[in-house]
């Protein structure tokens, strides 16, 4: 999810076609990315365009719904067929025939995602996409640079996820998937402005700072605001909800979180062994600038963690940060200033999920709307709601702003009262309904799929 990234430039408003290099020109990190972008925004949406909002090409069509077990009065997994399928233009692939429960992405709570025992209830597909580094995939260091040489490139990974959508006693009627559309879990999601505050002293200590200067950090960064919680800003009175789930939305009682990343949340620290409190990691940085250091606030991540973050039954993944309190540089032996297991469970102890630490520069905090909220050097964020009803922040969703000491400013959209409110960058789901189960155990399931024969069938 986290990468080191000098800037994200691409903008589809701005309807460009390619990235054309220059002769003799350096070429950056954000050029070639862009480019990427600009090919994948006319792939999926030239593929959307000809296939539809979802769709299954005939003769591979993948994500084919059904009970494993047919005769069985009580439901208890269900089976996903091998095969493809196009979700808004994005290429779906499922390897081999698994179940619910076998899903590779899917790292299912075995309470909070047991399948409905009663009624109806729609299985849906949810798509989306993540960063993936060496530290999850060791491949993708060139050993010819050296064992521990630098990383060269970082890759994008689709990730599916099946779930379910529960009617209760509600009539799904001719056209199920309305119901799941008319009550998404997270109906509105808020909006968010960036700046670079102009100091206090900017016209009388024009020794130290130009007049014009506002953001004051002394290089580059590409800050990351990131929501920590779900939940709704904060306000004087917060109450709970039930949703149509039949869950009661304890983590909306509480007020949604933010953390913040001066360099995207891309500093990450390998873990190779968990104990109490102290946590062995594989590296500690390969400078003062990514080594971490006592009184860092780090997360502890891993495949699971970042997987459940896509959920969309709340509450979502709980996230935590901890303190450091001592890192031993010869043993790469990090202190924190508690134990991590009474409040994170499992996460970091599989090395197959590749566990981590996370570095962010400040602790976690409530958001709240219509105000400016200080980071650091300057710059200031702002939470506003998206409408009149209210707005609900999803765990894992981010902005970034990209700070840059030349012009003392943040790269930010400006419109005519300043800094323009924008949705979430990421993270980007999309959707698609596959199958209705019914509320009997021996009547068949009901293929909900599009499929599609291709053009020279």
């Amino acid at each position: 999810m986290h990468i080191d990234t000098s800037r994200s430039r691409f903008d589809a408003a701005k309807h460009y076609s390619g990235v054309l290099a220059l002769q003799g020109r350096v070429l950056l990190d954000q050029d070639h990315n862009e480019q990427l972008a600009i090919w994948l925004h006319q792939l999926r949406t030239s593929l959307a365009d000809v296939i539809g909002q979802a769709g299954a090409p005939r003769d591979a069509a993948g994500f084919a719904v059904d009970r494993t077990d047919k005769t069985a009065d009580k439901l208890a997994d269900l089976s996903l067929s091998a095969g493809r399928m196009y979700v808004d233009g994005i290429l779906v692939e499922n390897a081999v025939d698994t179940t619910y429960w076998g899903q590779p992405d899917g790292h299912l709570d075995h309470e909070a995602d047991q399948l409905p025992d009663s009624g109806a209830f729609l299985v849906y597909l949810r798509v989306w996409e993540r960063e993936v580094t060496v530290v999850e995939d060791p491949d993708l260091r060139e050993v010819a640079l050296g064992i521990h040489g630098p990383e060269t490139t970082a890759r994008s990974k689709v990730i599916w996820q099946v779930a379910a959508y529960p009617f209760g006693n509600d009539d799904p009627g001719n056209d199920p998937a309305a119901h799941w559309r008319a009550d998404p879990p997270f109906p509105r999601r808020g909006l968010l402005k960036a700046r670079a505050r102009t100091p206090d002293d900017a016209e009388t200590d024009v020794c130290s700072v130009s007049p014009e200067a506002r953001f004051r950090g002394q290089e580059n960064q590409h800050y990351r605001v990131e929501v920590f919680r779900s939940g709704p800003a904060a306000a004087p009175e917060t109450t709970a909800r039930t949703s149509r789930r039949g869950n009661r939305d304890a983590s909306l009682a509480a007020p949604a979180q933010f953390v913040w990343s001066r360099d995207n949340g891309s500093y990450v620290y390998p873990v190779t062994a968990l104990r109490g409190a102290e946590v062995a990691v594989g590296v500690l940085g390969r400078d003062s600038r990514s080594a971490l250091d006592v009184g860092d606030l780090v997360e502890i991540v891993d495949d699971s963690s970042v997987a459940l973050l896509g959920r969309d039954i709340e509450p979502s993944v709980v996230r935590t940060l901890f303190a450091v309190t001592a890192v031993d540089t010869v043993n790469l032996m990090v202190t924190l200033d508690r134990d991590p297991s009474g409040e994170t469970g499992n996460i970091g102890r599989d090395q197959d999920l590749h566990p981590q630490l996370r570095r962010w520069d400040a602790p976690a905090a409530e958001i709240t709307e219509g105000g400016w909220l200080d980071l650091e050097d300057g710059v200031q964020v702002q939470f506003t709601g998206s409408g009149s009803d209210p707005t609900t922040y999803r765990n894992g969703d981010f902005w970034l702003a990209p700070a840059r000491r030349t012009t003392g400013d943040l790269i930010w959209p400006q419109g005519d009262a300043g800094p323009v409110a924008l949705p979430p960058f990421g993270i980007d789901y999309h959707y698609a309904p596959l199958a209705l189960v019914p509320a009997s155990a021996r009547a068949k399931v009901v293929d909900l799929r599009a499929l599609f024969s291709p053009l020279t069938g």
